[in-house]
């Protein structure tokens, strides 16, 4: 049986209506749903310090799953619309309070990070896998294919608002 933690973070503070916050909600019970039954610990904001330039990382959630091994999922609570276009790995956004994100780089960014604390363990070096998705819940698949993103977005994989968290698909594939 999975363990799942909320953990005290920096967006608490942000209002719980916001689009950001309320995906995250909806992510997390999806995590909870797709992991229940499984080896797994799930963590909610889980807060990483590293020593090298004293960086803090927060992914929006963080799974350690025995087989599938750590999985990072940065969640953007935006709408198809607020994407004006993509370059590989760069959105460009309308409407949104950045106009650049780089969803993909951020969430490899924080697994890179994790990866590099928990290889410091001599028996965990190079023994843990690890994964990275993007959530957009505001955003259907067929939404996302109907539009140009899909052949302008470097191949990044997404967790949909029409789609439950398969984990026997692609979708959860290694970096």
């Amino acid at each position: 049986m999975a363990d799942f933690f909320i953990c005290e973070n920096s967006s608490s503070r942000s209002s719980e209506n916001s689009p950001g916050a309320q995906s995250e909600s909806l992510v997390w019970n999806k995590i909870m749903n797709a992991f229940h039954s499984r080896d797994a610990i799930a963590c909610w904001h889980f807060p990483l310090f590293s020593q090298i330039g004293q960086h803090f990382r927060e992914p929006d959630i963080l799974i350690f799953d025995r087989q599938l091994g750590a999985i990072v999922i940065e969640v953007k609570g935006i709408s198809i619309d607020n994407i004006k276009f993509c370059q590989g790995h760069q959105w460009h956004m309308e409407e949104y309070y950045q106009e650049v994100i780089s969803p993909y780089n951020q969430a490899m960014d924080q697994l890179v990070n994790l990866l590099s604390i928990v290889e410091r363990d001599k028996l965990l070096f190079r023994k843990v896998a690890g994964r990275i998705l993007i959530a957009l819940l505001q955003i259907t698949e067929q939404e996302w294919e109907q539009s140009e993103l899909a052949n302008q977005v470097a191949p990044t994989p997404i967790i949909f608002g029409d789609k439950r968290i398969n984990l026997q698909s692609t979708t959860l594939q290694k970096p």
